[in-house]
């Protein structure tokens, strides 16, 4: 890659190793391990894949997660089924998977392709609930609403410490008791590897990135996902009735 500073790679690394050796490794030394902080510790991402799963079939009801960015951090969709399982669907006639990265789009994310994505899981799938951090796409999440419904679609932010923090933990906890599984999405993978516990107030924490480059992104989603479903089920989601009422205010559900 003859465009790549390898001085500035070689700084980058030995500025990281001061403070964060491990993380040192796994980025600059290609090794499988964790850094100080890292939110998912011994192997428990790599623990909880279901690796002998397909996609789930047209017409399954699931939830999903909306992680949105401009031009500077990745953008993400990610869905969970009923029974737990999370996954990154496709779209598009090349299958492309829903995670934009805005440098392989020119620099800024790709409205139109997230737009067309939604359309077509909305047609693949029954679509429940889901949760999106409005930053930067609170417009769109509002189209969004009004075309698949504004039951189904709800923002959701991020920056809510108290909400963010019980998301990560479920996300996280309902993994290693076996409530939930995942797929193979290697970007989802390389996300939560990136993600480090920042600290907040009251032994709190929400994600943080290392370092600009490394995103964090796809995990984002995939707790909203993740959350989403455990709200719908919560509330007496049965894939085989259709009788929930989701309000955007709440994110709280009802029978009809």
């Amino acid at each position: 890659s003859w465009w790549v500073n390898l001085d500035s790679i070689e700084a980058e690394a030995a500025e990281l190793i001061k403070t964060d050796p491990n993380q040192a490794e796994r980025f600059f030394g290609n090794r499988k391990v964790r850094g100080a902080g890292a939110w998912f510790k011994d192997d428990l991402w790599d623990r909880t894949k279901d690796e002998s799963r397909p996609a789930p079939a047209a017409g399954t009801e699931v939830c999903g997660g909306f992680d949105g960015s401009d031009s500077d951090d990745w953008t993400a969709i990610r869905l969970e089924t009923f029974d737990g399982f999370r996954f990154t669907p496709t779209y598009g006639p090349d299958k492309r998977p829903t995670i934009w990265k805005p440098e392989e789009w020119g620099g800024s994310i790709p409205r139109s392709e997230v737009h067309a994505a939604w359309s077509e899981l909305a047609d693949r799938y029954r679509l429940k609930l889901v949760l999106c951090d409005p930053r930067d796409w609170q417009s769109e999440i509002g189209d969004w609403a009004l075309e698949y419904g504004d039951e189904v679609f709800v923002e959701w932010a991020t920056y809510r410490v108290v909400h963010m923090h019980s998301a990560l933990v479920r996300a996280q906890t309902d993994l290693a008791s076996g409530r939930s599984t995942h797929d193979l999405c290697p970007l989802t993978e390389l996300a939560i590897g990136n993600a480090i516990k920042v600290a907040q107030p009251k032994e709190r924490y929400i994600l943080g990135k290392p370092a600009q480059h490394q995103k964090i992104d796809p995990a984002m989603a995939d707790t909203l996902a993740h959350e989403g479903a455990s709200i719908a089920r919560e509330a007496g989601w049965n894939p085989n009735e259709s009788d929930l009422i989701y309000t955007a205010s709440s994110t709280r559900a009802a029978r009809r």
